[in-house]
This record gives C-alpha cells, structure tokens and sequence, in this order.
C-alpha cells in the first residue's frame, strides 16, 4: 500500500475518478487521503462517498499531507496557484493540468516542488484508463505509477508528446463515444429499439476493444480478419475511406493537440 499521505486539489469527474480507483483497489488507506474543491458540494459529496478527509482550503491541505494531486482545470490553476505556493520544499505535485507544462508549473508554484506531470483519461472511472506519466525524478515517478494503477494502466513518456497524448487518449474517449452514438441513432433510425440499439452498439465496441488489447495482431490485422472481399464490412469501410475517415481522424487529432497547447500558454 502507498504509505504516504496524499491530497486532491480538485474532485471533480477525473479526481473523483482517481480517488476511486486508489480505495477501491486498496492501494492506500482512506485515512491517507485528502479532498478540497472549491465547490463545497463536491468536497462535500466526495467526504460522504468515500469516508475521506475533507479540508476546508488549499492551505489546510498543504499541512496534512505529502503528496499534491493538482485535479483542476488548466484555467483555475492562477485561482489557486498563490495558495499553492505555501507548500513545504520537495513537496511532490502530481498535475492532471492538460497542456501545462513542468517548467510553467514549477515557475507558478515556487520552492524547489518535485512536479510530475500526468495524464489520465476517463477510462480511469472503470479502472480501465490508461495514463501517461513523466517526471525527472525516479522516486516520484515510481510513487505516481503507483497511484495512477488505481484507474488502469500506465506509461511513461517524455513531456514533449503530453500535448499528443492529451489529443489522442486523453480525449479519446469522446472519439469511441461518438461512434457509439452514431451507430446506436443508426439502428434506432432503421426501426430497432433504444435499449437493443444501444447494447448492439455499446457491445460492440466493448467487444472490439477488448480483443484489440488481448489479440498480438495490430488493429490493422484484426480489421483485415473482419473484411472478406465482397462483404459487408468491405462495403462499409469503402465509404470511411472515400469520405476521408483517417484524414478526419488526423484533423480531430491535430485540433485537441493545438488547443492543448493554447491552454497551456494561457494558463
């Protein structure tokens, strides 16, 4: 278990999401844990569905625990950041701020934090995220794997691809989502049911992914499998292509990593 004492700034979907998956899989003790936000209905509803310590600032915080995990908006980061600047030297800060950058952050918060950057995604409120991790320091680094094994998965990346990993698997599931909701108004339009719709659709993708992850072909492979020459799914696919489904998919790339990297330099 994670000995040490660890703090949430923030818990909205994604904090809420991380500190589920730290009790849930018994990774810490929730005497060790932490919340604020500065809505006090979230703390509020966080305290009561997790038993956790609730503190009434970013302040209060600082003094209870070791870890920081910045679980805000990049735009709230300048309504906090003077608090934050009370934290004790080598404090570890671990920041989910999409396209905030170490070098940003530590200038922001001042006295020598240790900072590891992260980024998660929505998966994580299923244990089935995936997340990205860098951080100079080894110990630190180590101890943010460890905590983010809570909600899946981790990988460790240099910080020069967060902007491309925010655009591809932290936004990523909106991109599933929607062909999930495309597919589903499809069979709803041709005269199928919401639930039968929805579940052809949502087990579909479950299906899918599923073998993806477990199949030692790449997803090029497993699609090839699924094509036979004159078939339906060839059909299918022949309209994607047409239509321009991967330039689609580079553009949509392309548009999250830029405003990544608006946010940050605005933050």
């Amino acid at each position: 278990m994670i000995a040490k004492k660890v703090g949430f700034v923030g818990v909205g979907n994604m904090g809420m999401a991380i500190v589920a998956g730290l009790i849930s899989r018994r990774l810490i003790d929730k005497s060790h844990l932490w919340i604020y936000d500065k809505d006090q209905q979230k703390t509020d509803y966080a305290k009561k569905q997790f038993g956790v310590h609730a503190s009434s600032s970013v302040e209060e915080l600082l003094q209870l625990v070791e870890v920081v995990i910045l679980a805000i908006k990049p735009q709230d980061l300048s309504a906090v950041v003077g608090q934050l600047k009370n934290a004790e030297r080598n404090m570890v800060f671990i920041s989910i701020l999409a396209g905030v950058s170490i070098q940003k952050l530590a200038v922001h918060l001042g006295n020598d934090p240790v900072i590891v950057r992260a980024m998660p995604n929505l998966g994580a409120q299923v244990g089935e995220g995936v997340t990205a991790l860098c951080c100079a320091d080894a110990k630190a680094l180590e101890l943010a794997h460890a905590i983010f094994q809570g909600c899946g998965k981790t990988i460790s990346i240099k910080e020069e691809y967060f902007d491309l990993v925010t655009a591809v698997s932290g936004s990523g599931p909106a991109y599933f989502f929607l062909l999930i909701e495309s597919l589903t108004q499809e069979a709803k339009a041709a005269g199928l049911g919401d639930e039968a719709a929805r579940l052809l659709s949502e087990q579909t993708a479950l299906g899918a992914a599923q073998l993806a992850s477990q199949a030692e072909e790449s997803a090029a492979e497993l699609r090839k499998q699924v094509t036979s020459k004159g078939g339906t799914t060839e059909a299918a696919l022949k309209v994607f292509e047409t239509n321009g489904f991967f330039d689609i998919v580079h553009q949509a790339v392309k548009a999250a990593k830029e405003r990544s990297k608006d946010l940050g330099k605005n933050s």
